[in-house]
């Protein structure tokens, strides 16, 4: 099954950098998001201040506790993901660790991660876990090559979903496909779209749809998928619904990255931290093969 990868936040200083003024002093941060059925990943890192030189730090010397509705299920275990070259030019580089537990996150059920290191303040993130919604299959148009699903609303409250597609590559791994949309109730937050050209196609490897845009408690959306020329065996159309904290997150990090412009306004990122910054948030998968 494919799993949907965390926001590298050492990919980029901005994301582990606190623009407050004055300066608040370092704290921790945390960034996870629980899949329903998966299991718990979470990236631990270390603030700096905007005007300070140094670069943000993540290693493997935190502690990092699960609590399952409100009781300590596990310790997370660092484990190895990359090594983060510093982006400003000064040669140093740092290795970069995931924090791991193999409970499987349950739908209905509420987690909190907590994170400390000798000097700081514990920071904690919580969530509760919301269900999955179906998605089907409708149709494809060959003439347009367009596929067409049909996504069903949660009952009650506002709702947030994140899109994918995906393919399995012949070596059996899975990869993210990019779709092709021209539904402007659909967001992408990495791209520009054009106000003078709504239908114009947008190119991305995934998109944001709130059940603002439903009828009836239902969606129906028309898509392309661009694909590379090797070979792929079985293809997926996925609706994760996550919930409004990740929305929030990724719709303020998208901001944030687009505010290097001169005449951008600067951009504060969402956070539920306690006593830090970043996100622990929630979602639940659906998904459908398309055919080929």
């Amino acid at each position: 099954m494919y799993l949907l990868p965390l926001l590298a936040l050492l990919s980029c200083e901005k994301i582990l950098t606190d623009y407050k003024i004055p300066d608040p002093g370092n704290k921790l941060t945390m960034e996870a998001l629980l899949l329903s059925g998966n299991t718990i990943t979470a990236l631990v890192g270390e603030s700096v201040y905007s005007l300070d030189a140094a670069s943000p730090k993540a290693s493997d010397d935190y502690t990092v506790y699960l609590f399952e509705n409100n009781i300590l299920t596990d310790t997370l275990e660092p484990q190895f993901y990359q090594t983060y070259y510093d982006p400003n030019g000064r040669g140093t580089t740092q290795d970069i660790y995931l924090y791991h537990s193999q409970a499987i996150v349950q739908s209905g059920k509420n987690y909190r991660l907590e994170a400390s290191k000798s000097g700081f303040q514990t920071i904690k993130g919580e969530t509760s876990v919301v269900e999955p919604v179906n998605v089907s299959y409708v149709t494809y148009d060959a003439n347009r090559e367009r596929y067409r699903v049909r996504i069903e609303d949660a009952q009650g409250g506002d709702d947030w979903y994140l899109l994918r597609a995906y393919y399995k590559r012949a070596g059996g791994t899975f990869e993210l496909a990019t779709m092709i949309l021209s539904d402007p109730t659909v967001e992408t937050f990495d791209y520009y779209n054009d106000p003078f050209d709504p239908d114009q196609d947008v190119y991305t490897d995934e998109a944001f749809l709130s059940d603002e845009y439903f009828r009836d408690g239902t969606k129906q959306l028309d898509f392309g998928i661009s694909l590379p020329g090797e070979e792929q065996d079985e293809l997926y159309f996925q609706v994760i619904r996550i919930t409004e904290d990740y929305y929030r997150f990724r719709l303020t990090y998208s901001a944030y990255l687009n505010s290097d412009d001169f005449f951008s306004e600067p951009a504060q990122i969402y956070s539920n931290i306690s006593n830090g910054y970043g996100v622990v948030a929630s979602g639940a998968a659906s998904q459908v093969e398309l055919p080929r």
